[in-house]
């Protein structure tokens, strides 16, 4: 009976430390971030990886799809604060090497140039800063419900049961960011609200009003931080078919509807009648919303940082972007097909204040 146990014992600490095994020695190359994934999907414990990172050469991918993936993929915040200080030890001895200007290293690039490194280019990021670190912020689609509330508040909207039945029967605006990307054709349901409101047809001035509700799915938000010392750095530069200057990033409160959805925003306009198409609409001029009073500093054209002007009470917030003028119009296509400025009015960057 003992030996067995002993035996047992044996294979559990073999399979602990089997997932280490690839990536031992100096001589097997620098850890990148397929490593670190490969680790946690393996179950390695936090500290175990913490101290691989710190034993061993990196290469690791810091920008920022490189850490919206980190992030979809479970890596914890910890680790990834581990990957970027690897990151920046690897700049600085980068930095003597000499090498051709031409040709940076991930590491490199990252490191000296940190608006490139915070904007991929493709779509907005957000991270949660922590001293001198930077933890990235998922981005969470928003669905999109129809409803005939009559409600005028997020407030009101959210206790009202047919806002919920009606997300309830609403699809996802676009994917989440599983694969590190923004896009996707709005269909079913949902993608005929969207139609029905952003790609359609002039309102009649007798028709009925409607109410059109953006939700994030699910009660709470991955991403938790306490009310006080919170801030934020928001990057939007080089993303196609958007002008930078026009937006900024703003604080929101959500409310959570019967604890199955967070209501970001809504906006009541006359159903539509009639023929010709309308390719562009207000779409923010009448949107409700709840917004944080929070100062905002312009670090380069595209990245901002946000700090909120007081200690925020325990709920549901989000970074969002805004227009600053309330009447800017977006292009119905954009907005339907999650692309341009309809990227960044589609999405929130969710988190739970304790």
């Amino acid at each position: 009976m003992h030996r067995i146990r002993i035996v047992s014992l044996l294979a559990l600490v073999f399979i602990a430390i089997t997932p280490l095994a690839g990536w031992q020695a100096d001589g097997n190359g620098p850890l990148t971030n397929k490593d670190i994934i490969s680790l946690v999907q393996n179950h390695v414990p936090e500290a175990a990886i913490l101290k691989h990172i710190a034993r061993n050469k990196a290469n690791f991918d810091v920008s920022t799809s490189g850490l919206i993936r980190l992030k979809s993929a479970g890596v914890s915040d910890k680790v990834i604060e581990a990957m970027q200080a690897a990151s920046d030890s690897t700049a600085v001895v980068n930095a003597g090497t000499h090498q051709p200007s031409n040709q940076p290293t991930p590491a490199t690039a990252a490191a000296t140039s940190p608006s490139a490194a915070d904007a991929s280019g493709s779509q907005p990021a957000v991270f949660l800063l922590r001293g001198s670190s930077k933890a990235p912020v998922a981005a969470e689609a928003t669905k999109l419900a129809q409803t005939k509330s009559k409600a005028t508040s997020l407030l009101e909207l959210a206790k009202d049961k047919a806002v919920v039945e009606a997300l309830n029967a609403g699809v996802n605006t676009a994917q989440n960011l599983a694969k590190g990307q923004l896009s996707q054709q709005w269909s079913g349901a949902g993608g005929n609200v969207a139609r029905s409101l952003l790609q359609g047809k002039p309102f009649a001035t007798q028709a009925p009003k409607q109410m059109y509700v953006w939700a994030l799915q699910g009660p709470t938000s991955a991403t938790s931080a306490t009310g006080a010392a919170l801030r934020f750095e928001v990057s939007y530069a080089g993303i196609s078919g958007v002008n930078a200057s026009n937006f900024e990033p703003v604080i929101l409160r959500l409310e959570v509807a019967q604890a199955t959805d967070r209501l970001v925003g809504a906006t009541q306009v006359l159903a539509n009648s009639g023929q010709n198409a309308q390719p562009e609409l207000p779409a923010y001029s009448s949107f409700i919303e709840e917004r944080v009073s929070a100062s905002v500093t312009q670090l380069d054209p595209g990245r901002a940082q946000i700090v909120p002007s007081s200690v925020l009470p325990a709920g549901q917030y989000a970074v969002a972007l805004r227009p600053k003028d309330k009447s800017h119009k977006f292009a119905a296509q954009d907005v339907a097909n999650n692309q341009g400025e309809g990227l960044l009015f589609n999405y929130a960057w969710p988190f739970t204040v304790n």
